[in-house]
C-alpha cells in the first residue's frame, strides 16, 4: 500500500467517525475543525486553528471527565471535551475564539477536581490564590453571531464577489446577492417570527449586515430574510428543526 492509499484509508476513516459523531448529535462543529480535532495524535498547549481554540487533554487510565471554564463567562458555563474514538486516554475541545477581547483566562475541570490546564505554560495566580491559565488572543472582530453580557450580535457578511452562499431553510444551497434591495432582516422567536421588525444596517467597510439585541437568558431560533428568502445563518453551525414544518432554523443560545 502507497503513502496516498494510506492517506486515503485514514480520510475515510475519520470521515466516517465524523458521520457517526455528526448523527449521534454529539458535537457542533464545522466538518472541517471536526475533522482536524480527529486527526490530533499528542496533546499540544492550546493553539488557534482557523476560527477555533483547540484544547487537548492526556489523561491518566480511569479519567473520567474533562471540560473547561472561562474567565469572561465569569466560570458559569462548562464546556466538556471529547474524547477520541481512537485514543480513550486523548481529550480535546474546540471553542470558537471569543472576539474582540485579546486574552482568555481559564481552568479545567478533571472528574471535578479544578485546576490550571497541565499542557498550557502561561500561568498566573488571581484572586483567593487560584492559579488559572490564560492565552493571548490576536484581536479580530467577529464576521458571525455571538452573544456577549445576554447581549446577541447577530451578523451576516456578504462575499465581495457578490455572491453569498447559506444554507436554504429548506433543502441544499440559496445564492444570495451582495447588496440586497430590499435589506437584510432578522426573524425568531424573540420577535414571533416577523420578517420585518429587525432590520439590520450594514457595515459598507466590511460589507456584513448587523443588528445587536438584549435578550433574556434561554434558547433562541432565528434565520434571517434577504431579498424575502430565508437562509440560514451560514457561520452558525448549530441548527433544529422547526416542530411544524420540519424546516432547518439557526439556534443561539443566551446564558446569565
Amino acid at each position: 500500500m502507497t503513502i496516498k492509499d494510506m492517506y486515503m484509508v485514514k480520510k475515510y476513516i475519520l470521515l466516517l467517525l465524523i458521520s457517526h459523531l455528526l448523527w449521534a448529535g454529539n458535537i457542533n462543529l464545522p466538518n472541517d475543525i471536526l475533522f482536524h480535532a480527529l486527526s490530533l495524535q499528542k496533546v499540544s498547549a492550546p493553539y488557534i486553528f482557523e476560527d477555533y481554540i483547540i484544547f487537548t487533554y492526556q489523561s491518566p487510565q480511569y479519567t473520567q471527565a474533562v471540560s473547561l471554564a472561562f474567565a469572561h463567562e465569569q466560570y458559569n458555563i462548562i464546556h466538556t471535551y471529547h474524547r477520541l474514538p481512537q485514543n480513550k486516554n486523548l481529550f480535546y475541545l474546540a471553542y470558537p475564539i471569543p472576539y474582540n477581547i485579546s486574552e482568555i483566562s481559564y481552568r479545567i475541570i478533571v472528574d471535578g477536581v479544578w485546576k490550571s490546564d497541565p499542557q498550557n505554560p502561561n500561568t498566573r495566580i488571581e484572586d483567593q490564590n487560584i492559579k488559572v491559565s490564560f492565552m493571548p488572543l490576536p484581536f479580530k472582530e467577529s464576521f458571525r453571531t455571538f452573544v456577549e453580557n445576554q447581549t446577541v450580535h447577530f451578523k451576516l457578511q456578504m462575499d465581495q464577489k457578490k455572491r453569498n452562499f447559506g444554507y436554504n431553510i429548506i433543502n441544499g444551497l440559496t445564492t444570495v446577492a451582495s447588496s440586497p434591495a430590499r435589506g437584510v432582516y432578522v426573524a425568531g422567536s424573540f420577535n414571533n417570527w416577523d420578517p420585518f421588525f429587525h432590520r439590520m444596517k450594514k457595515n459598507e467597510k466590511t460589507n456584513t449586515y448587523y443588528i445587536d439585541l438584549l435578550l433574556p437568558p434561554g434558547t433562541y431560533y432565528y434565520y434571517f430574510v434577504v431579498d424575502g428568502k430565508r437562509i440560514l445563518d451560514p457561520k452558525n453551525p448549530v441548527v433544529a428543526r422547526e416542530s411544524f414544518r420540519k424546516h432547518f432554523i439557526s439556534v443561539v443560545k443566551v446564558s446569565r
